[in-house]
């Protein structure tokens, strides 16, 4: 059985062995602590791979059932699973790199002779959106026992994407009040390439110089729609929080949106005090966190219907239910901040894109921004991408 993955994808089949161990999971408050009060019990586990679905029923032991057939596989004891589940958390807990295999666990023989066993043979389930576990929950308050699908963050690895980069995800600002020849514009950028946060330098030497940022629309069309679904105003309001987070520094959410709040660039009637910048940021985070992608049409429908799980850096699980949504939002505002993804740049041409040509067996992101460039009939413009990460 060949098993290697992060540990973002470790840390989902952790998951999964843990809640067949455990048979229960915790909600989390905004602080992401554990809510005593607050625990839902979990009757089933469905996992599907390439070759085989399973549903692992929770009842004293485990109970593998082919769900076609609804035949009963086998049954075993839940300690099994606990100690596999420990196996996997000591050895990504401690071990580095990228891709992490499981020849290099310890217990690895055992972990992989129990996963054969259980019909486990890849870290990941079979997942189409937002969810990458699903999982059937009692629920104490409304007697029902819904099936719901959960996306798992964890805090094992590097900090979790939220938003994920890409060429689409650029959003374009025209540079208007002045105008630079293509000698100019190569100048520009390769006298502004080395300095110590560049894109900074780059937008504040272009306002010196008497330059206008003018947001003009965002890369992907799809995208902004999305956006522009969720609330009509988040890609501007998404534009301002870009710029605003190389000029001032700030790159946490929360801070941006107070800055927003302070200079009030869609100029709202705050008079009353209506959020309203944070107000739409929240709809746009937690969107994105139940669903809406930047390259796939969003229609409001979740996906990840039951909200994220939460491994942290003790091996403790921890659950954001949509359905204490207020909680959840606090979670997503107070955690999350704005990510730089890699520009693409090429450092010996400045102010163009690397190629394979140019940079032979190395790994070229496609983003391509941050830079000066010109565009119909010579107007000046500036790319900045978006991404958003978990600060924990």
């Amino acid at each position: 059985m060949e098993l290697k993955g992060n540990k973002g994808e470790w840390s989902e089949l952790y998951t999964a062995l843990k809640l067949m161990a455990d048979g229960e999971i915790y909600a989390a408050d905004e602080y992401m602590e554990k809510v005593d009060t607050l625990v839902f019990p979990v009757l089933k586990i469905l996992r599907e791979e390439k070759e085989n679905k399973i549903d692992y029923l929770i009842n004293g032991k485990i109970i593998l059932i082919n769900p076609k057939t609804e035949e009963i596989i086998c049954e075993i004891d839940r300690v099994k699973f606990m100690e596999a589940a420990q196996i996997v958390f000591n050895n990504i807990a401690k071990l580095n790199g990228r891709s992490i295999n499981v020849s290099r666990f310890e217990g690895k023989d055992e972990l992989v002779n129990f996963l054969k066993a259980i019909n486990i043979s890849t870290l990941k389930a079979k997942s189409t959106d937002k969810s990458d576990i699903t999982i059937q929950i009692h629920d104490h308050m409304t007697g029902s026992r819904p099936i719901l699908g959960f996306s798992i963050k964890s805090m094992l690895g590097s900090k979790s994407t939220l938003f994920n980069p890409a060429a689409g995800t650029n959003f374009i600002f025209n540079i208007d009040n002045i105008k630079l020849n293509a000698a100019k514009i190569i100048e520009f950028n390769n006298l502004t390439y080395g300095l110590p946060k560049r894109l900074s330098k780059r937008i504040s030497s272009l306002e010196e110089l008497g330059g206008e940022f003018n947001f003009l629309g965002i890369q992907s069309e799809m995208l902004e729609l999305n956006l522009r679904l969720i609330d009509g105003d988040l890609p501007e309001i998404l534009a301002n929080m870009l710029k605003m987070r190389f000029v001032t520094g700030c790159s946490k959410v929360k801070d941006l949106i107070q800055k927003l709040d302070e200079t009030n660039p869609l100029e709202y009637n705050l008079a009353h005090k209506h959020p309203f910048y944070k107000y739409k940021v929240i709809k746009f985070l937690y969107d994105t966190a139940l669903g809406m992608t930047p390259e796939t049409i969003w229609n409001g429908e979740i996906k990840a219907n039951g909200g994220i799980i939460v491994v942290k850096n003790d091996g403790d699980i921890l659950a954001y239910h949509t359905y204490h949504k207020s909680k959840f939002e606090e979670y997503l505002l107070n955690n999350t901040f704005l990510e730089q993804p890699s520009t693409s740049e090429d450092e010996n041409l400045p102010g163009t894109p690397k190629t394979k040509e140019n940079y032979p067996g190395k790994s070229i992101k496609p983003f391509m921004f941050g830079w000066l460039y010109t565009e119909d009939n010579d107007q000046l413009r500036f790319k900045l991408n978006l991404q958003v990460r978990f600060t924990k």
